[in-house]
């Protein structure tokens, strides 16, 4: 019996040795393991941001900054290479765009917001228009332009000079009495200006206007010379498509002043009590909610109100100004095709932000590049594809 006991005895301490022995190697393999990974996690950050930081250093400080701040606005990286609002830059490219080695600062701070409108050689300068942003989005803007003379050195900073700017506020005054709609408030605003050349052959700031309830408003400003600041002339009130970014540029064969635009139609703006039936989930069309895009607007239409389409951008046209002032819609370009009704047409088609340029012997042609949202973009806001297009003899639309 003691030796039976004896003997179990020694099973057990042998039995916890071992366990004591094997969990002791386990933990050590464990802790091995741990510090492996976080060796490998460590190289691995280590190694992205040098590759980083050599291929764009721009990149490499957006990643730096996104780490120590957590990105606290969406739009901010460095200073020098950020979105909107942001510093005024210049870059150069030696290879049609396809890398882009020099990068020049042009203001001496950030703020300002653009979009892809022209710059424009006139009057021996290139003309570029730009909006200081000081507070809310259009109304908030000041409206500039930044010019450098023809033949100088573009990537010499000092080579530009900056107008002062024209501040919204200064001229909201003006806003004709029928563009409101009573009971409905909405923050009047200009943005997205193109440098035009003008019939007087000044340089003029031809801008977006967002007018919402009502559409198709621009705005115009004349630039008196180079170094003094733009100077009021007048809101246009009809100008196709003024509620969203458009280019401008006058054609040197006619003369005529020619944009691509989103014009609004009564077909394009549908009044309650229809927008009162668009479902919350628009399951029948995408399955997604509509919580995401501008849309909301639509949901929360009410009898009487006329924003339901006031944005919409399904619809691209041609339009001339023969004297600069009194513009024609005079052709459609693209219009939706995908059998969406109405209300669905608005939410998930958009045909924006063209960016386009005269082509063939005597500017005959046009091509553009137009960002679309088509067949399966989850709002029209936001494009799932850009298209290239032309318009062949574009004059005999006309």
């Amino acid at each position: 019996v003691v030796l039976l006991l004896v003997f179990g005895f020694c099973c057990v301490v042998v039995l916890l040795l071992v366990f004591i022995v094997l969990f002791f190697c386990w933990f050590l393999a464990f802790v091995v393991l741990l510090f492996f990974c976080w060796f490998l996690l460590c190289c691995s950050f280590v190694g992205f941001f040098c590759v980083v930081l050599l291929l764009n250093p721009c990149h490499f400080l957006y990643w730096v900054c996104a780490c120590a701040c957590a990105c606290a606005h969406t739009h901010t990286r460095a200073d020098w290479c950020s979105q909107e609002p942001a510093v005024i830059a210049i870059q150069r490219s030696a290879d049609l765009g396809q890398t882009w080695n020099r990068t020049v600062i042009l203001s001496a701070q950030s703020g300002y917001s653009t979009g892809p409108t022209p710059a424009l050689l006139a009057n021996g300068r290139v003309w570029r228009a730009f909006e200081y942003n000081r507070g809310a989005w259009g109304s908030g803007y000041d409206a500039l332009l930044v010019s450098a003379p023809i033949g100088s050195d573009l990537l010499d900073a000092s080579n530009w000079v900056q107008t002062k700017g024209l501040p919204f506020s200064a001229v909201a005054s003006n806003i004709p009495a029928d563009w409101s709609v009573p009971g409905f408030v909405k923050d009047f605003g200009w943005l997205e200006g193109n440098a035009v050349l003008g019939p007087d052959g000044a340089v003029y700031n031809v801008l977006r206007v967002n007018s919402h309830p009502v559409a198709n408003k621009a705005a115009v400003l004349r630039v008196p010379d180079f170094n003094q600041p733009p100077v009021f002339d007048r809101f246009l009130d009809y100008f196709p498509g003024g509620a969203s970014k458009f280019s401008v540029r006058r054609d040197p064969t006619t003369g005529w002043w020619v944009t691509l635009s989103n014009n609004i139609t009564d077909e394009s703006i549908h009044q309650a009590p229809g927008c009162l039936n668009v479902p919350y989930n628009a399951s029948a069309v995408r399955g997604d909610t509509l919580l995401s895009c501008s849309g909301l607007n639509l949901l929360s239409c009410t009898p009487g109100q006329v924003d339901c389409r006031g944005d919409s951008r399904n619809l691209l046209t041609l339009a001339v100004a023969k004297d600069f002032y009194t513009w024609s819609a005079v052709a459609v370009l693209l219009q939706d095709d995908t059998g969406f009704p109405a209300w669905a047409s608005y939410l998930f088609t958009g045909f924006h932000y063209v960016d386009w340029q005269f082509d063939g012997d005597n500017s005959e042609d046009i091509i553009m590049a137009v960002r679309t949202a088509y067949r399966g973009a989850n709002c029209y806001h936001n494009s799932n594809r850009i298209t290239f297009k032309a318009i062949p003899n574009w004059r005999s639309l006309t």
